[in-house]
């Protein structure tokens, strides 16, 4: 996945990323979605709250959440 179609996925959630925040959460899946997927009940989104700006951390937490109840 490029970070252009990453960026796309995250339109379609209504999430608009500034160039810093795309750099780190497309680096950080890239880097880390092994460890996301396998630990995906229990892993804690709030460590990296400072990564994004208020409003797409809340969007980011709230998609995380639906997915995680399979909604």
């Amino acid at each position: 996945m490029s970070i252009s179609d990453f960026n796309n996925m995250a339109l379609l959630k209504d999430i608009h990323f500034s160039p810093s925040e795309l750099e780190f959460a497309y680096g950080f899946i890239r880097s880390k979605w092994k460890d996301v997927l396998s630990n995906y009940e229990s892993f804690n989104l709030s460590k990296y709250k400072g990564y994004f700006s208020e409003d797409n951390f809340n969007k980011i937490n709230e998609n995380a959440y639906l997915m995680k109840v399979g909604i």
